[in-house]
């Protein structure tokens, strides 16, 4: 089984991903090169965010395409990580599909898989139970736990603290993660994401997912990259036009 993997975020993704895959499906491994892929392999593409993902993932295709004709190794699956940030997965399963429409000579030698990062990675990394103290008087982290209450509430379902301040639900999410982080006298930056990277902190969040069907979004990628682990996912087999974006 072999993966091409793009993610919109070119910070922290591309650092927790490769650790989170280490733990989760440790049989894979990561290439620098798509030319080095051979058996349980990935490459991982970072984008800079919406909208050149959509240009990136057609030019994957084109990379996958073009692999699969040329190599006994195929690729089997392009995978794609976006934060939904205002939208929802219609809204980007649309947008995949009209780049894709953009090209029409462009088909699918593998299968595609859209894991939608609700708000953003960031809102995943909300879903540590373990990590927010209920009870800081620490401004102003204390202000967005009355706002909300990430550690009893969905993550996932947290709007904008001051649409002013944060232009968007995904800025506030990130500066929600730092100050939880700044609480417990650690550091998170999106080009040092630190502990979200390791196993006790994966187990929290497959905790927390398990327990109360929050961040269902972190819930989908966790299944597929299990099943991937348990080697129970099937190689593409066919060609298509159009693909399913499950």
């Amino acid at each position: 089984m072999n993966l091409y993997i793009v993610t919109e975020g070119e910070c922290s993704e591309p650092i927790v991903y490769p650790k989170w895959i280490s733990l989760l499906a440790p049989h894979m491994s990561q290439v620098k090169n798509i030319a080095d892929i051979r058996e349980n392999n990935y490459y991982l593409f970072a984008s800079k965010g919406i909208p050149s993902i959509f240009h990136h993932i057609v030019n994957a295709l084109k990379d996958i395409n073009n692999f699969n004709e040329n190599n006994k190794s195929k690729i089997d699956y392009l995978i794609v990580f976006i934060d939904t940030e205002e939208e929802d997965r219609d809204y980007i399963v649309s947008k995949i599909d009209e780049a894709v429409s953009n090209e029409p000579e462009l088909y699918f030698s593998c299968k595609l898989k859209v894991f939608e990062q609700k708000v953003s990675i960031e809102t995943w990394f909300l879903g540590n139970e373990k990590m927010l103290n209920e009870t800081t008087d620490s401004s102003p982290l204390r202000d967005y736990i009355i706002h909300y209450n990430v550690r009893r509430q969905d993550p996932e379902l947290m709007e904008n603290y001051d649409p002013e301040k944060f232009s968007t639900k995904a800025q506030f999410h990130h500066y929600y993660v730092k100050k939880m982080f700044q609480d417990r006298g650690l550091v998170y930056r999106k080009n040092n994401p630190g502990n979200v990277c390791e196993n006790h902190y994966l187990n929290a969040l497959i905790d927390r997912y398990n327990s109360t069907g929050h961040i269902a979004s972190f819930g989908r990628m966790l299944d597929f990259l299990s099943k991937l682990s348990a080697q129970i996912i099937s190689p593409a087999t066919t060609c298509s036009k159009r693909p399913s974006a499950n």
